[in-house]
């Protein structure tokens, strides 16, 4: 069985030049283009995205998805960050397996994160995601 995914990765959770930042790039992904629908990725096509609708967040305004840590790859920073909304724009993802996460975060132990269905189905799952301080966590949330 082919694993599909939909990718939202390189993502960087309290930075700015006076906190830590990641010192080694995410981890590159081995999927094919065709397999994945890319939400933030340096490595494929990304779909058009809002990645800082105003959902009443505290870090609304302050999204970066140009940051470079020194590494010199891009990675999408979110500063003061509490939670954050991202809008996809539609896509037919039934053939999707897994939601892909790579984070980066200095001092948080977990995020969730919950994945809305517009379509048939649940329409909102929360799921914990536990994270590695000062280190890349890499997740698959299965469908």
């Amino acid at each position: 069985m082919r694993k599909i995914t939909l990718m939202l990765s390189a993502v960087l959770l309290s930075a700015t030049s006076m906190y830590a930042q990641p010192t080694t790039n995410a981890p590159v992904p081995t999927n094919a283009q065709t397999d994945v629908i890319s939400v933030y990725s340096g490595s494929f096509t990304n779909v058009a995205t809002n990645y800082d609708p105003n959902w009443g967040q505290t870090g609304f305004g302050q999204v970066n998805p140009n940051y470079d840590p020194g590494t010199g790859n891009l990675v999408l920073a979110y500063p003061n960050f509490n939670y954050q909304g991202t809008e996809i724009t539609p896509q037919n993802a039934s053939g999707m397996e897994y939601l892909h996460i790579d984070i980066w975060t200095s001092n948080a132990t977990n995020v969730k994160v919950s994945p809305i269905n517009n379509g048939t189905g649940v329409s909102e799952i929360l799921v914990n995601v536990p994270l590695v301080a000062n280190g890349w966590s890499s997740v698959d949330l299965p469908k």
